[in-house]
């Protein structure tokens, strides 16, 4: 069995049996333990993307987010045809702000047809595509608000700036990405 498909299958059997759980316990947490929950779900959230199990994923989500009717819809289309395969996943960026939090998910992937197995498309092979979520603390615990891919958000903002001086000082600021 490849390497990678018995990370999957571990991984989907550590979701299943409860460990996407971040309900608090009855030991006060402090901001070092919520990071290390955040680098936790933001990975697990990454395994859930790649098992293609849209409940899964939903699992995540803080139900009352104005985002996930949307993102919910976005991956059922994509889960329907294809399967999203993570060569390279690593948390790349974790902030924390009071009862919210930001993680950055970078991945090398692929997009691979579900009957055959083809590739579709390889997104950032070796570069990183990158993953940006918005986590919120609720009472269910660590909950994801937003879930946006930023080099679409990057082209978005670069599509919306109405002169070469605008792009080139926008550019210029977000050159890290």
């Amino acid at each position: 069995m490849p390497f990678m498909l018995r990370v999957l299958l571990l991984s989907l059997m550590a979701l299943n049996t409860g460990l996407v759980s971040s309900a608090p316990t009855s030991t006060p947490r402090h901001q070092s333990s919520d990071e290390e929950i955040i680098r936790s779900l933001t990975e697990k959230y990454g395994l859930a993307i790649a098992s293609g199990n849209i409940e899964i994923v939903r699992q995540f989500w803080n139900l009352e987010s104005p985002n996930l009717a949307t993102y919910v819809k976005i991956y059922q289309s994509t889960f329907s045809n294809s399967r999203i395969e993570f060569i390279r996943m690593e948390v790349s960026r974790l902030e924390m702000a009071g009862n919210k939090a930001f993680s950055n998910l970078t991945t090398d992937e692929r997009r691979l047809d579900k009957k055959t197995g083809t590739i579709l498309s390889e997104r950032a092979l070796n570069h990183g595509a990158c993953r940006s979520f918005e986590w919120i603390k609720t009472g269910a615990g660590w909950k994801i608000e937003r879930d946006v891919l930023i080099q679409d958000e990057l082209a978005d903002k670069l599509e919306a700036t109405t002169s070469t001086e605008e792009r080139d000082k926008y550019l210029k600021k977000t050159k890290p990405l």
